[in-house]
């Protein structure tokens, strides 16, 4: 038997149980076991001798992709070539998701995207020690900060203050500000940005460490 395991959906509707980086197919909702668990489970049972198939259309697989970063393939060795036709067909129909990284790595550390949608964007950040953001500012959009981890050292405009684990800030659109990381350990944070436009081009870096423009 060869089967094609599609763990996709972000489970809004379960909020706040079930979220795009933990979705309600990986929650254990019931008992000791998630759906996905209790899907292998259910797969182990059925006999190798079946001559049964799973087909699922290229089409809902780039669905899903559209929609989740969840995805298992299970089939036999031998099939594994056919994964290449997925993988084209993406390539074809969605270009800017098969090139795009879930991790972005950048010199003071590195951002996630955990969510977006129309004039918001959920990120996590990761500011290592000793490093520091380029002094900013955006046009089109308003940043709110929740620091989860480590002391985060803002600049907003001409004030500077300590951001802790449990506290947050706000960045108003236009205003001039800088993160740091001035203590010994990671800081870890949550950013939401809100705005009219949101892509990455809406920046205009002032003073940067690493040279860029």
């Amino acid at each position: 038997m060869k089967s094609i395991i599609l763990a996709g959906g972000s489970g809004t509707r379960l909020w706040p149980i079930s979220l795009k980086l933990m979705p309600k197919q990986f929650v254990k909702l019931f008992d000791n076991h998630s759906l996905f668990q209790k899907m292998i489970l259910r797969n182990k049972n059925i006999s190798e001798s079946q001559d049964d198939f799973i087909r699922i259309k290229i089409e809902d697989i780039l669905k899903i992709l559209k929609d989740t970063i969840y995805i298992l393939l299970i089939s036999k060795k031998e099939s594994s070539q056919k994964l290449k036709e997925v993988v084209k067909q993406l390539k074809l129909q969605n270009p800017e998701l098969s090139n795009t990284h879930l991790t972005i790595h950048r010199p003071w550390g590195t951002y996630r995207a955990l969510d977006s949608g129309s004039g918001y964007k959920i990120k996590s950040i990761e500011v290592k020690p000793g490093k520091r953001l380029s002094l900013q500012k955006q046009f089109y959009r308003n940043k709110y900060w929740v620091v989860v981890s480590g002391t985060a050292h803002v600049t907003v405009g001409k004030n500077t203050y300590l951001v802790r684990p449990n506290e947050s800030t706000y960045i108003k659109m236009g205003q001039i500000y800088r993160l740091e990381n001035l203590g010994k350990i990671l800081v870890v944070m949550l950013e939401v940005q809100v705005g009219s436009y949101i892509d990455e081009d809406d920046i205009m870096r002032i003073e940067d460490d690493f040279k860029r423009s």
